[in-house]
């Protein structure tokens, strides 16, 4: 249940089970307070702004603080945390040149310095002063599109290796190559369907591409579902893949070489079953809210998990995981939790208190994972050894230990969590085939012979390991397996496959789409995946990542409807009859009755239009000439130009973080003048794209380019260019929107 008072604002959001959250507002309509109450004692976090609607100090459930400092330009300079005490425990800094873009940035863990060229693209990276990490300085270069055309590593002022990136006519990229002093040469070229979907990725390990490793095909049908994916070495199968979807589009038999599985979903799409041929069955059942109601699973308030009859589970203020209890043993694990809410240490105990395990976390101003300590025996006389990661935007580049020397370097595809190959420290070269989802199913070497072989249950549990000694980085839907934990680490937070949730709370609230934040791709594993640990994205068609923008969250209502939830019934909003329009801060506002999707931010928010063109956040769908969906979500109407993009002015948070936390080629966001928004306002007022990995939708082309139609650009969601080639796996895509936010309306309890 849903309450929203006469401006719109969100009161009150009531989940199934009945956990409330209530919110409430200054005079000028910002959040000040959000509520919730847990065993009777009332929590809340805070938020206060200064006159321009920037964010000065956020305070959470626990009593920690963050401060936050601007310039005259409203430019976020400094934030400061505090402790529940009110002492400070950490700064972080940012630094900007005249043209706004961000130069330097540091806290007491990581420190990186940005150049741009004349356009604005950002031309290198520097890590010099990162705690305890070599220093590493990522050079970029670009063609006359933007395309990033490659990269190149020096470390400490050496200079080690090259990636270079060929794309087509359709800015696809058809070629990667990695190569340089410090790299064994690698080439894998791809290619592509009619519909821009991947057809092929052919991976050589020679840069003339005579020496073949594997090739991998892809098959899709009429409605561009993936079909079948095949993995061979000349010729010669290594595994292929077959696939069954029901009408709704999930995926109902998966064929792998292994044997075969069978899937059931209920009526909210939720996984039931999983019958395999070759290892154990599951089942699953659930509350009306997406818990777990297994025998054994107890849940407290606001979905908390507190048993699962193997172990007993707490929590902090802010839904953290804090401790762990054995039933049977009472051995102890204990979780440590920073300001941000990301998890800094693992500490296992014996019953008697001994110390068997301890594991710690840094983290960067990105909050991206740059190093792990693992002390294996905990009291022990043993030491902890110590890696540190250097990324190249989200993707982990290159690996080193504790003394400084190179582990690891990685190979990654245009995708998000597309890992190709791993080189050691030795110069092995490990090569990585995945399923459909991402999933690491074999580490073959450069000459095809398998070296390790997994599989997994629904939920990304290892039911089978071959070679549990090949210690490969990245495994279910592509991510990182820690060993020591048993969690994957999901970027914003950690999953745990054990129990099929995150073991905190996602950073975006319900800005995520999801009444349950502790709840992994609503309960759909098999047919979703979460790479950022923030959103589900679909997976199904064409082997790539679409931001899948199921995130309906609370769509734009009229205060004269406050019961009325139009979500795919636009009975009261249509193209040619918008909603209501009003002027706020002197911008003009349409309320569409459509749905809407705000996936970084938590609650109401307008739709924002300027010159008859709306900006929307981060992933957001246009709703201006939108399409119309039947309550099957079936499309009545075609899609029409949209834009994604995002404006940050005065908008002190995304991904739940201010606005200097997204950090320049992090491929969410990039601050490059490609980005700069041409149609709307220019350069003016900050318009930021999300991407993933893939070139950006909105280039410094003239207005004419042919992917411009009537001044915008034809692109469906990020990476996906509404031109006449991918139009028709657009729309797929927009079809599968639609019968996604029906899912997610019922499962919020919206009325029918």
């Amino acid at each position: 249940m849903i309450a929203y008072d006469a401006e719109g604002n969100l009161l009150s959001l009531t989940d199934a089970s009945g956990n409330q959250t209530r919110y409430f507002y200054d005079e000028l309509g910002r959040r000040d307070y959000e509520v919730i109450e847990v065993d009777g004692q009332f929590l809340s976090r805070s938020h206060v702004y200064d006159a321009a609607s920037n964010l000065l100090k956020r305070e959470d459930r626990n009593g920690r603080s963050q401060l936050f400092d601007y310039d005259a330009l409203n430019r976020q300079t400094q934030e400061r945390w505090l402790d529940e005490q009110g002492e400070a425990i950490r700064d972080i800094d940012y630094t900007y040149d005249a043209a706004s873009q961000l130069t330097a940035v540091s806290d007491p863990d990581s420190a990186y310095v940005y150049s741009y060229d004349a356009a604005g693209r950002l031309v290198s990276t520097d890590n010099n002063g990162t705690l305890s990490a070599p220093a590493v300085r990522l050079t970029y270069g670009y063609d006359a599109v933007n395309n990033r055309t490659s990269v190149t590593d020096a470390i400490t002022g050496i200079q080690a290796g090259v990636e270079t990136f060929t794309y087509d006519d359709l800015n696809r990229v058809t070629r990667i190559t990695q190569s340089g002093n410090g790299a064994a040469q690698k080439r894998v070229d791809i290619t592509y369907d009619a519909a821009s979907q991947m057809a092929g990725v052919q991976r050589y390990s020679d840069l003339a591409g005579t020496q073949s490793v594997a090739d991998t095909t892809y098959a899709h049908d009429a409605a561009g579902r993936l079909t079948a994916l095949t993995h061979a070495k000349n010729g010669s199968p290594m595994a292929a893949y077959g696939f069954t979807y029901d009408a709704a589009n999930r995926l109902t038999k998966l064929i792998t070489p292994d044997g075969s599985s069978d899937y059931s979903y209920n009526q909210r799409d939720e996984l039931t079953r999983s019958d395999h041929s070759y290892q154990d069955d599951e089942s699953y059942s659930y509350d009306d809210t997406g818990n777990r109601t297994n025998a054994g699973y107890v849940v407290g308030k606001h979905n908390r998990l507190l048993s699962d009859g193997t172990y007993n589970y707490s929590y902090d203020n802010e839904g953290n995981r804090t401790r762990r209890v054995t039933i049977a043993t009472g051995e102890i694990t204990e979780y440590g939790w920073d300001t941000r809410n990301r998890m800094t240490s693992v500490v296992t105990k014996a019953s008697g208190g001994s110390i068997t395990e301890a594991v710690e976390y840094t983290y960067d101003v990105y909050d991206r994972r740059i190093a792990k300590s693992v002390d294996g025996d905990g009291s022990g006389a043993a030491a902890a050894t110590a890696e540190h990661y250097v990324y190249d935007g989200e993707h982990i580049a290159l690996v080193f230990d504790g003394a400084g020397n190179q582990t690891s370097r990685y190979l990654h595809g245009p995708q998000i969590d597309q890992v190709l190959a791993e080189e050691t420290a030795a110069g092995e070269v490990r090569w990585a085939l995945s399923d459909h989802q991402g999933s690491v199913r074999d580490v073959i070497s450069s000459a095809g012979t398998v070296l390790d072989h997994l599989t997994y249950d629904s939920y990304g549990q290892v039911k089978g390991e071959t070679q549990p000694t090949v210690d490969f980085r990245f495994g279910y839907t592509g991510r990182e397996r820690d060993e020591e934990t048993g969690l994957y680490y999901y970027r914003a937070r950690y999953f745990d496959p054990a129990v099929g949730t995150f073991v905190s709370e996602d950073p975006l609230g319900f800005g995520a789409g999801d009444a349950n934040v502790y709840r992994y791709v609503f309960n759909s594993p098999t047919n979703y995946v979460d790479p950022t640990g923030l959103d589900d994205v679909r997976w199904p068609f064409n082997g790539s990542v679409r931001n899948s923008s199921r995130n309906p969250v609370y769509p734009l209502i009229s205060s004269e409807e406050e019961d009325h939830y139009e979500i795919l019934h636009p009975d009261q909003g249509t193209p040619d009859a918008p909603g209501r329009s009003e002027d706020v801060d002197g911008v003009w506002v349409q309320q569409q009755t459509m749905w809407l999707f705000y996936p970084n931010r938590v609650g109401l928010m307008p739709l924002r239009v300027r010159g008859g063109l709306p900006t929307v956040l981060d992933g957001g769908l246009n709703v201006t000439d939108s399409g119309v969906f039947d309550g099957a979500g079936n499309e009545i109407t075609p899609w029409n130009p949209c834009y994604p993009g995002i404006n940050l002015q005065n908008r002190p948070e995304t991904r739940g973080r201010p606005v200097s936390n997204i950090p320049p080629n992090f491929n969410y966001q990039y601050p490059d003048a490609s980005l700069w928004n041409p149609v709307l306002e220019g350069r003016d007022t900050q318009f930021w794209n999300r991407e993933w990995n893939w070139r950006s939708p909105i280039d410094s082309s003239p207005i004419d380019n042919d992917i411009f139609q009537n001044g915008v650009e034809r692109v469906l969601s990020p990476g996906i260019d509404a031109t006449v080639d991918a139009w028709n796996s657009s729309r797929q895509y927009v079809n599968d929107v639609g019968r996604g936010i029906l899912n997610d309306m019922r499962s919020l309890g919206f009325p029918e």
